[in-house]
């Protein structure tokens, strides 16, 4: 009895999601009753937490002339993230095998207790870097636990793929009106997100999601897919989202290379695209142009708009790690004149770049022991490479330009899923929690 209800009530839930998420879209009254709903939806099983975790993740980054900004809500939605998040802590408890998960699990914590010993240390701000430590480290760990339990119950890759591609359609369709550019640069493309750099992140990371399916032989309907592949290029040019665009290139090129194709087929695949390219070059006279302007962002100046955009965020991240080379500066936060042990969310920072942020947090031993979890992370299914590899290679990449890693405010929990999904595939377990319910 108690079985058929907790599936009732989940069936109820999962059928009224989509009127719910519809019914955020046209007031912050609506709103405010879907962030309630996620809380209540999320607080029912582990695969639940998980979803209300990325759909709240994906509702927070939609373009605010579609749908009212989530910024009235701040508090719900983090409390969303926390509650979630430790609701899947809590099943850690639950697991009977814990070594594979140990494995995953205890490099990530040694980062986070290092990164907290060191930004205590030499932070200026060290109740802020804390706060933000908890904040990244509780929802990651959240993740990696909830996805290690379900990934043998739910298809999690086919799941946040039909997740994001409404994105994807929404923005093709507001390029068709001529709707979806950004308020104070019109030549820039933000479609259904609230930026083009997020969109073409998010674009990105959809493209992984193509790929790996592809790799996996999920589905027979290739052409679906490579379709999607293309039109998400298509995106991504209309952004004009540099780092997006070479993330993009390099996952294709790395698709090309592990392609499930016999040697003679994939060189003659690589010769045609090489020669398509050249043609395009030679015969295609504002190619070069119209290349130009995607490397400007519609600035006369290249070099000017490259260097506005990236240049002074890395120099400024350098200057941090020179400072203090070993400990670093303090995680994700500014460098004050004074140590200051204030309570604020107000201390924002916005690093260009993964590497140099870690090296910039927590000098040469925190990028070490960041560079080792996430080295564990990849060698931990090193049976699966071939076919999930552009899942964690993602993560990365967009990461290189448009620093969300560490952004749990952001789009930081989806890159969280792409690394457990990465993780535990083909080899999950079960907690208690699925005896009782599903």
């Amino acid at each position: 009895m108690t079985y058929r209800l907790k599936l009732d009530i989940n069936t109820f839930n999962n059928s009224m999601m989509p009127f719910i998420i519809l019914l955020s879209f046209f007031n912050n009254i609506g709103l405010f009753l879907f962030l309630i709903f996620i809380i209540i939806f999320g607080l029912q099983n582990s695969i639940q937490a998980i979803k209300s975790i990325c759909l709240v993740t994906i509702r927070s980054a939609l373009n605010p002339e579609l749908a009212p900004s989530m910024s009235n809500f701040e508090y719900l939605k983090w409390i969303v993230l926390f509650s979630c998040a430790g609701i899947l802590i809590k099943e850690y408890f639950n697991i009977r095998e814990r070594k594979k998960i140990n494995n995953i699990l205890f490099p990530v914590i040694l980062y986070l207790i290092y990164s907290s010993i060191s930004s205590f240390i030499s932070s200026t701000l060290p109740i802020v870097a804390l706060m933000k430590i908890f904040s990244y480290g509780f929802v990651f760990i959240g993740i990696l636990i909830g996805v290690y339990i379900t990934i043998n119950e739910f298809d999690w890759i086919g799941w946040i793929h039909k997740l994001l591609l409404p994105t994807i359609i929404i923005s093709l369709v507001l390029y068709g009106l001529g709707l979806g550019f950004h308020p104070t640069n019109l030549s820039l493309f933000r479609g259904a997100i609230n930026h083009p750099n997020i969109l073409g992140t998010t674009t990105v990371l959809f493209i992984a999601l193509n790929i790996t399916i592809l790799q996996l032989k999920k589905n027979k309907n290739h052409f679906i897919y490579h379709l999607l592949i293309i039109i998400s290029l298509i995106i991504i040019w209309w952004s004009k989202a540099r780092t997006s665009f070479i993330a993009a290139i390099v996952m294709l090129l790395v698709y090309l290379i592990l392609l499930n194709k016999d040697l003679l087929r994939k060189a003659l695949l690589i010769d045609i695209i090489l020669v398509i390219s050249v043609c395009i070059f030679l015969f295609v006279p504002d190619i070069l142009n119209v290349f130009y302007d995607f490397l400007a962002k519609g600035n006369e100046n290249i070099l000017e708009s490259a260097t506005a955009s990236r240049g002074n965020q890395i120099g400024d991240l350098l200057d941090n790690f020179y400072s203090s080379p070993m400990l670093g500066t303090g995680f994700a936060v500014p460098m004050l004149p004074h140590r200051s042990y204030t309570i604020s969310t107000q201390y924002i920072v916005e690093p260009g770049n993964l590497f140099f942020a870690v090296l910039s947090y927590g000098g040469i031993m925190g990028f070490v022991l960041f560079s080792y979890y996430i080295l564990n992370i990849i060698w931990s299914n090193r049976r699966n490479f071939k076919e999930l590899i552009f899942l964690p290679l993602a993560t990365i990449l967009v990461s290189m330009g448009e620093m969300i890693f560490f952004s749990t405010n952001n789009m930081g929990p989806i890159l969280y899923m792409f690394l457990a999904i990465y993780a535990f595939y083909g080899k999950g377990t079960e907690s208690t929690e699925f005896e009782t319910s599903t």
